[in-house]
């Protein structure tokens, strides 16, 4: 027989079902015993024990059933130990399975880090790779933004080229067709200058114009009229130059500009004015073409002035329209002229007060100036109230190609004491 069939053998009969029949073995016992002694000894029911009997009762119990509890007590004690045993095997098994997964958790934490090092490294690999490449990427990058520019420039340089050789041939054409028109250009101005007189109003003065410029432009319209293209043409030609911003067409509109005289500027501004020139007016308002022009050498300017206070008063003038011209535009933005604009302009030599402000449809002027100062200038109050109101039709109106009406510009002189006010006001439309 095997040592584990024995242990099988063993582990049936040392049980706690062993150590309870044997417990109770021994109570029956007692209880028998207990009986018999009543029932069949010399044992009878008095105050007083017999000391000989009860004896043999402890005696017979303490040797039977002692031993029983006693047997039954090692089999409980060996039950207990089984079990302990048992347990302690289990816990033990347990345990060993727990250190077994708390090693193999070791050695994968140990694989874990073992391949964390290696991305780690394979990381800082790339990241230098990586840093190399957009160190090469910038370097490249500025390579291409140096061939970039040159490239640009030498395109700017080889398209400004391609502009020059067409837009100076067409210069020197012009140049020749109006030393070849020169004569009539004047003659024109002249007749138009002959019509003005300083008495009309502003209505008359520009129907006078109009109807002047019609009536030689029917008897010289052919050769006029192809000089004025060619002018027309370069201006679109400039217009039309996408490769250029608005300074460098300016700066080439400045240079066909300066190529021709005052009076061909002042005959060409009155061809567009009269529609003669026909729907070309856009296209010499967004080149800004006549802005360098100056307009004290229009014929309706000359009669009003004395040749003597030309450059004073074309200063005067220049401000005044620059200051006009930006409140205007204020004034029908969205903004609008909130407030009153102050400021001290100087006419002919003696300092004035200027003031603008917008109330209604009006744009409102107001000019104040010393009667002491005033006698400086050496102009008369009227000629110069009627040099304001050209003026300011002129800023509102003639210079949009805009025929202005009498009543666009209201003007009143006024004098308190030794102070001239002239007022003004334009309509916002």
């Amino acid at each position: 027989m095997s040592n584990t069939e024995k242990n099988k053998i063993w582990e049936k009969v040392f049980t706690e079902k062993t150590g309870f029949v044997l417990i109770v073995a021994g109570f029956i016992i007692i209880i028998v015993t207990f009986i018999a002694f009543l029932f069949f000894s010399r044992w009878s029911f008095s105050c007083i024990l017999d000391e000989e009997i009860v004896a043999q009762f402890g005696d017979f119990v303490g040797g039977a059933v002692g031993t029983l509890f006693a047997l039954a007590g090692v089999v409980l004690y060996y039950v207990a130990l089984t079990e302990q045993r048992k347990d302690l095997k289990i816990n033990h098994d347990n345990l060993k399975i727990q250190t077994d997964a708390l090693t193999q958790q070791i050695e994968e934490f140990r694989a874990q880090k073992e391949e964390m090092a290696e991305t780690r490294k394979v990381y800082e690999q790339q990241t230098a790779l990586f840093q190399e490449q957009t160190n090469l990427y910038r370097e490249q990058s500025e390579a291409m933004k140096k061939q970039a520019e040159e490239a640009k420039k030498q395109t700017s340089i080889y398209l400004e080229e391609q502009f020059d050789a067409g837009f100076y041939p067409i210069l020197n054409l012009i140049c020749n067709a109006q030393h070849e028109n020169d004569q009539l250009i004047k003659a024109i101005n002249s007749r138009i200058q002959s019509r003005i007189d300083k008495h009309d109003d502003i209505k008359q003065t520009y129907d006078k114009i109009i109807e002047e410029y019609k009536s030689q432009y029917q008897v010289d319209g052919e050769p006029i009229g192809r000089f004025f293209d060619m002018i027309t043409h370069l201006v679109r030609f400039i217009h039309k130059a996408s490769m250029f911003d608005e300074d460098k067409k300016k700066r080439y509109i400045g240079i066909l500009h300066s190529q021709l005289n005052e009076c061909t500027n002042v005959v060409l501004f009155y061809h567009l004015f009269s529609e003669a020139g026909g729907n070309e007016k856009p296209l010499y308002l967004q080149s800004g073409f006549f802005e360098d022009m100056n307009f004290m050498k229009r014929c309706e300017f000359l009669p009003l002035y004395p040749q003597d206070v030309y450059f004073s008063l074309s200063k005067f003038a220049s401000e005044l329209s620059a200051f006009i011209g930006k409140s205007l535009e204020k004034a029908m933005s969205m903004e609008g002229l909130s407030s009153g604009t102050d400021e001290k302009i100087s006419v002919l030599g003696v300092e004035a007060q200027s003031q603008l402000r917008q109330e209604d449809d009006r744009l409102h002027y107001h000019l104040n100036v010393r009667q002491a100062e005033w006698d400086k200038t050496g102009l008369e109050i009227n000629d110069f109230c009627q040099f304001l109101t050209f003026l300011l039709h002129d800023v509102r109106y003639v210079r949009m190609f805009k025929m202005p009406m009498t009543d666009n510009v209201i003007s009143r002189v006024d004098q308190i004491n030794d102070v001239i006010s002239f007022d003004y006001s334009i309509i916002i439309d």
